[in-house]
């Protein structure tokens, strides 16, 4: 027989076999048990661990599937010194991840252990104020009981000798046979008792509550790379391993900004969902995802659209056309950079740009019509866009951009063109690949002239005549574009 040492040896052997097969995926129980000669450990999947005794030491023969810790060929160790053989880490509770969790329970308990003795001698304080309060309380209230018991004894004597008094008279009426103004019965009196409650005493301080959070989490069970622990809602989600970092997609629908790994199980990642696709069945919980870096770059293509008010004058009249819609087409250019921060990276807007502009000028029998032109007409913003990331789904952006406008007189008799610098500001909601876009554009004012005059006149074959070189002379002089702040509103598909 072995010593009891060496009982105990071999029960840590268990456990440390327990490990190491849990590392390959299975589970067993560990009970302790009484070493014989000759004794071997069987698992369910025909594996076997022999012990032997030969030379004060313990021989180990493994025979089933092979093991990083224990291979075909048999092993011998010193049997005082087994326990401290080094076995495989099966989950993330080895000692080099376990310090930090260590730390941060000890933390915890001395914050806790010192608020708890700040509260205890705080109440202490208190208790012994209201102690002494209840001290004088209960003085003062057996004064007054003192006080009261006294004079209510005296008025009871009092009573009881008028009662006395009466109870013989109304014998007296009684044996006499009284029949008109006869004494009352007299009814025998009580003596007073004092009902102001005894003063409580107040309850003793509850002493320090102990630090009930085990130092140690329970192990956490292994799950395969990238699955999905938990998910709340649209909002956040949580991963068990994989290398989450930055913007990554999910799946190629769900789009998620890493944010921590857990302080307790360091393998569990949290992130917070910038874009999701809303599908009930993408990312969902206790599934596996396909992991990848979300796109440093976004193109799309889309059309926006803004109001103005534009003011046409001649020689003696001026005439104001309020709300004229101008219409953007074109391609945008999203670049997102990590290290921008808030910024999140430069976008770029270019394409055209028209006003819906059509009116007929009369003057003095004259009509001609004033028309906007998307000829040699361009559209220009730049700025930063980010995820909102307080709801999912939203983008911020902020622009700097510039318009050009164009206009033409009927017939193509004059045409000018005025640039309209501008700022806007709004919000993108985004669906699948469609962002509906909202926000607020300020422009500035601008104007220009139609007419140069003409250089050079000519007459065609039927004998009128027009402007060879230059401007013809047209009734409306020039148009003006005053400062204005109006809802952008827009649509854009991305790739």
């Amino acid at each position: 027989m072995f010593s009891n040492k060496t009982i105990v040896n071999l029960v840590s052997t268990g456990g440390l076999i327990l490990f190491a097969s849990l590392a390959a995926a299975q589970t067993y129980t560990s009970v302790p048990v009484k070493y014989e000669d000759g004794w071997r450990l069987e698992f369910k999947d025909n594996s076997r661990l022999s012990f032997k005794k030969n030379q004060g030491k313990l021989v180990l023969e493994w025979k089933g599937v092979k093991h990083p810790w224990l291979s075909i060929k048999s092993q011998s160790v010193r049997a005082d010194n087994f326990a401290a053989q080094k076995t495989t880490i099966f989950d993330d509770y080895s000692k080099e991840k376990y310090v930090p969790i260590l730390k941060s329970w000890q933390k915890r308990k001395a914050i806790h252990d010192e608020n708890e003795a700040s509260r205890y001698a705080k109440d202490k304080l208190e208790y012994k104020d209201a102690k002494d309060k209840h001290e004088e309380d209960l003085l003062e209230w057996e004064k007054e009981k003192t006080h009261f018991d006294k004079e209510a004894k005296k008025n009871y004597h009092d009573e009881v000798d008028e009662y006395e008094k009466k109870r013989v008279k109304y014998r007296k009426d009684q044996e006499d046979d009284c029949k008109i103004l006869c004494a009352d019965k007299p009814v025998m009196p009580k003596q007073a008792i004092y009902k102001e409650a005894k003063p409580e005493k107040p309850p003793a301080p509850a002493m320090p509550s102990s630090f009930n959070e085990e130092e140690k989490p329970p192990n956490f069970a292994e799950h395969p790379q990238n699955y999905v622990l938990d998910r709340f809602g649209w909002w956040t989600i949580k991963l068990y391993g994989g290398s989450l970092g930055g913007r990554n997609t999910l799946d190629d629908e769900v789009e998620v900004e890493y944010l921590k790994h857990d302080n307790i199980y360091p393998r569990v990642i949290h992130a917070r969902i910038l874009k999701s696709s809303f599908s009930s069945d993408v990312a969902v919980q206790g599934e596996v995802v396909l992991v990848e870096n979300a796109p440093s770059k976004v193109i799309g293509f889309g059309f926006k659209r803004y109001t103005i008010n534009v003011i046409l004058s001649g020689t003696g009249w001026e005439r104001t056309i309020p709300d004229v819609p101008v219409r953007r087409v074109g391609m945008d250019f999203n670049f997102y950079k990590e290290d921008w921060g808030i910024l999140g990276g430069p976008s770029l807007s270019i394409g055209l740009s028209s006003p819906g502009f059509d009116v007929s000028v009369i003057n003095h029998n004259t009509k001609e019509n004033v028309k906007g032109s998307i000829e040699e007409a361009y559209s220009a913003t730049m700025g930063f866009k980010n995820y909102l990331k307080i709801m999912p789904n939203i983008l911020w952006n902020v622009n700097m951009g510039i318009d050009r406008l164009n206009f033409v007189v009927t017939g193509g008799k004059a045409k000018t063109g005025l640039l309209s610098f501008n700022i806007d500001a709004g919000f993108q909601f985004i669906y699948k690949n469609i962002e509906f876009s909202l926000g607020q554009i300020t422009y500035q004012p601008s104007s220009a002239t139609f007419n140069s005059g003409c250089a050079r006149e000519a007459q065609d074959a039927e004998g009128e005549t027009y402007c060879l070189e230059g401007n013809a002379e047209t009734e409306t002089n020039s148009i003006n574009i005053p400062a204005g702040t109006s809802l952008l509103m827009g649509v854009n598909y991305v790739f």
